[in-house]
């Protein structure tokens, strides 16, 4: 027989940034939990609102699945006499499982031939394990924060204010064995068949037979508990068609883009339980405000809808509010929101019009008086420092470029200046954006303008990075500020706790030298960035450079990582010069894109075969790489004197051949410190193209040569001669670690 479950945790209002990824952990930990009990559904649904979260279960069996426990016994040399008779260990093992000579069976195991028992453990009746199993559910969620409510220790994302717990139409018994469930449901509501409807507009407990039951009873008293994006009656839906089509009938669309909105409209729904569509205006005399602060305004601060006009996309003073309630009189509800509206907006008004009388560079001044960091300075020494890295980095890559490096400097001047604004400190949210209108208005270039606010990005995955070299630049000098100053004061991001953002600001710096092809040094630019901290990082600066080369490798093997699923091609590239090859992340990334591209290629095995031939051989030596131009890769130490079989004498000519190809390929990028990594790509199929031509000679020589000659000269030899080839294949990676 089989019955549903219905379970729902009624709660306090659930903010609704934490409430998507709590439904994410119901859904991920339900399937888990249940298995953990043995019990067997067909299928889960997992909804909720910011009142209640719930679990509906369908076509749950009656009884758990029983399963077979294999209990090993004595070694079965111990387990009897030479008569044949069971001597006291096998006897103990009888009585201690309650089984007769005849249970017992023997296997082989890697410790010998054992007896062991079968024991069927019959499942329990569901109903009777169902309490444990969902109190273990309720304990499995977590979020950023939590709350206590009552003496014990018990906490939850907000206080729990009841619990419906149904298995068909019957309300699931507390039957618990477990001490920490026990204190756990002590601090809990009884498990009943009621829930509750809308807070405001039908606020009375609603007894529930079973799921249809519940749905029809909540939409009855103003709830609507779906919360599926996909479902055409859930809340998503619903939110999303009545704005667009709210919107089309004032000749507008939403303010976001396409991502944005569905973003707005998900955390719109978790607010809501019986959305109503509000259309609402503001005064037209805001609109001389910049769009980013009325969108801004509207949007991260009131959760409603800001609309362009359809026809030229200029933003208008309409906008959509979504209510939670459903009144009489919704005007009165239109004009709740519209005020609320108009005092944020005077507010930017007054502190936009207060701020144009003042310029960025007096802005900037006031920088002095902002504390960066207690040991870091104030945010104007920060200011000077990474705009000493920014010279470098124009000095660096752009040497011929005068009039960049002078915008650089002055976006470096000016780029935090904004922080100082008025309007900045009252919507934190458009810091650069401010920046950027401040610089246009006062008569900076656009390229000035526009890197004042691009040198923040990319902010967050999927961001694009700056659209100018100038704004890269600025960008990448005030990322190394960051991350080597907070570092260099050790504060190492630890498991998921990453406060500052460091993870994220890294890849912030990987994705810019990508999109701009910068052959950077980490590890150069890291004591550079160093430099600049004059003496507050003169004492243990050892131990700095190491936590900081530490991190960064760390970083550029995940973002490595976020570019392929191959774990093993990462290694291989990483292992690489003596485990230093993250200094170099273009170079990295470039080897990794052309990799993944070959590594099933016929082509790849071959030279994978042969370079795990000649690591074997030479695995002891310590191998360092040569990758400069005109590197010999250890050929220098190779005499060709004395070879005696033709076939090294041939090799030995073909891979000079190839090492001096490859060279005038290297040559070709090596005194380019701007390479496109198409570029850089096209230059390891190259290398690899010359790599493999050696495959033939290299056969050959192994079948026909023994490199542990008698004569000690000719066995060295040899081995020189294997020993630049292993550091001519390690130009592109170590194929040993290549998993095939």
């Amino acid at each position: 027989m089989q019955k549903d479950v219905l379970f729902e945790i009624g709660t306090e209002e659930i903010p609704s940034i934490y409430l998507t990824d709590l439904l994410r952990q119901l859904e991920e930990n339900t399937r888990s939990v249940f298995s953990e009990f043995r019990t067997t559904f067909s299928d889960i649904q997992i909804c909720g609102t910011p009142r209640r979260m719930f679990v509906h279960v369908s076509e749950l069996k009656e009884f758990q699945q029983s399963y077979t426990e294999e209990i090993l016994g004595p070694p079965t040399k111990i387990a009897f006499d030479e008569e044949g008779k069971p001597t006291k260990a096998v006897l103990s093992f009888l009585e201690k499982n309650q089984i007769e000579m005849s249970d017992i069976k023997t296997k082989e195991t890697p410790k010998g031939e054992r007896i062991f028992l079968e024991k069927l453990h019959e499942g329990n009746k569901t109903i009777d394990i169902l309490s444990s199993a969902l109190i273990t559910l309720i304990t499995s969620l977590s979020s950023p924060k939590s709350m206590r409510w009552q003496r014990e220790n018990f906490q939850f994302v907000r206080p729990i204010r009841w619990i419906l717990a149904l298995y068909g139409e019957e309300i699931i018994p507390l039957r618990l064995q477990k001490e920490e469930l026990i204190g756990v449901a002590s601090c809990l509501p009884e498990f009943s068949n009621k829930t509750y409807g809308h807070r405001f507009l039908s606020d009375q407990s609603l007894e529930v037979k079973d799921f249809d039951d519940y749905i029809r009873k909540l939409n009855e008293n103003y709830v609507n508990p779906i919360s599926y994006k996909d479902n055409p009656g859930g809340r998503f839906k619903i939110i999303e068609k009545e704005v667009l089509s709210a919107a089309s009938s004032l000749d507008c669309i939403p303010a976001l883009d396409k991502d944005g909105f569905e973003f707005l409209v998900e955390k719109v729904s978790n607010l809501v339980e019986w959305p109503k569509i509000v259309q609402c205006q503001f005064d037209e005399r805001y609109l001389n405000i910049p769009e980013e602060v009325i969108v801004n305004t509207l949007e991260s601060n009131q959760r409603f809808f800001a609309l362009k006009d359809k026809r030229d996309e200029n933003i208008t003073s309409h906008f959509i509010a979504v209510s939670n309630l459903e009144a009489k009189d919704m005007g009165i509800i239109k004009e709740g929101y519209e005020r609320v509206v108009q005092a944020r907006l005077e507010d930017a008004e007054f502190y936009w019009e207060k701020d144009l009388a003042i310029s960025l560079e007096v802005m900037s001044e006031k920088l002095n008086e902002v504390v960066y960091h207690p040991k870091l300075g104030t945010s104007m020494e920060k200011v000077i420092r990474f705009s000493q890295l920014s010279a470098y980095l124009c000095e660096e890559f752009y040497p011929n470029e005068k009039d960049m490096k002078e915008n650089v400097l002055e976006i470096s001047k000016l780029c935090k200046a904004d922080l100082t604004s008025g309007m900045v400190y009252e919507f934190p949210e458009l810091q650069g954006v401010m920046g950027k209108y401040f610089a246009r208005i006062q008569g900076k270039n656009e390229v000035i303008s526009n890197a004042i606010y691009e040198h923040y990005m990319p902010i967050r995955d999927g961001d694009e990075v700056p659209s100018s070299r100038e704004g890269g630049v600025v960008s990448l000098s005030d990322r190394f500020d960051t991350i080597v100053g907070l570092i260099g004061l050790n504060y190492v991001p630890k498991g998921s706790e990453d406060p500052y953002a460091l993870r994220r600001t890294t890849t912030g710096i990987f994705k810019i030298l990508s999109s701009f092809g910068l052959k950077i040094d980490l590890s150069k630019m890291i004591g550079k960035s160093i430099e600049t901290f004059g003496d507050i990082f003169s004492k243990n600066q050892e131990d700095i450079l190491e936590r900081l080369d530490v991190f960064f490798s760390s970083r550029v093997h995940a973002f490595l990582m976020q570019n392929t699923n191959r774990s093993d091609l990462v290694e291989s590239i990483l292992s690489i010069d003596n485990q230093t090859a993250w200094r170099f992340p273009l170079e990295a990334l470039a080897k990794l894109n052309f990799l993944d591209k070959i590594v099933d290629n016929e082509m790849f095995d071959d030279c994978s075969a042969i370079c795990k031939r000649i690591f074997n051989i030479t695995k002891k030596e310590v191998l360092s790489t040569n990758e400069k131009n005109g590197g010999d890769f250890g050929l220098e130490k190779v005499n060709d004197s004395i070879f005696v079989k033709e076939e090294e004498r041939i090799l030995f000519k073909q891979l000079k051949d190839s090492i001096e190809k490859t060279n005038k390929v290297l040559e070709s990028t090596a005194n380019t410190s701007i390479v496109s990594l198409d570029e850089m790509k096209i230059r390891y199929e190259k290398i690899f193209e010359i790599m493999f031509a050696l495959t033939v000679p290299i056969n050959k020589f192994f079948d026909n040569v023994l490199i542990m000659d008698d004569d000690k000269l000719i066995r060295e030899n040899r081995f020189n001669l294997l020993m630049c080839m292993r550091s001519f294949f390690s130009l592109l990676c170590d194929f040993t670690k290549v998993q095939k």
